[in-house]
């Protein structure tokens, strides 16, 4: 868990540091680094989720880990949606960027989740 926990805070700084620094080439609105730190926060809570569903039964663990990657898409739709309505002028680069937040943080998720027993 410290380790997940770990990468996550590590995979969050680093997307921010990388919007804030792509913010002062393209003005890229900084109100898009709350995207990470949400999708981290989401993680650790989708993490929680799937270890109580592997220690009851392998098909509760497959719907959980099936369920956690629907309502992750699900989210993203949400936040790129909200990011468009906010700031319809950078919505590539805000639809670009969530995409490989979302695909980021769905790796590490999945790599944690397929290394328990």
């Amino acid at each position: 868990m410290n380790r997940f926990i770990f990468t996550n805070v590590l995979y969050t700084l680093t997307c921010a540091s990388a919007i804030y620094f792509s913010s002062l080439k393209w003005s890229i609105p900084l109100a898009f680094m709350v995207v990470p730190i949400l999708y981290a926060l989401l993680n650790v809570v989708m993490y929680k989720w799937v270890k109580a569903a592997v220690e009851k039964s392998p098909m509760r663990f497959v719907n959980a880990f099936m369920l956690t990657v629907t309502v992750k898409l699900i989210f993203s739709a949400g936040v790129v949606a909200t990011l468009i309505v906010l700031y319809p002028e950078f919505k590539v680069h805000l639809a670009l960027g969530t995409f490989f937040i979302y695909l980021g943080a769905t790796v590490i998720l999945s790599r944690t989740i397929l290394k328990m027993k």
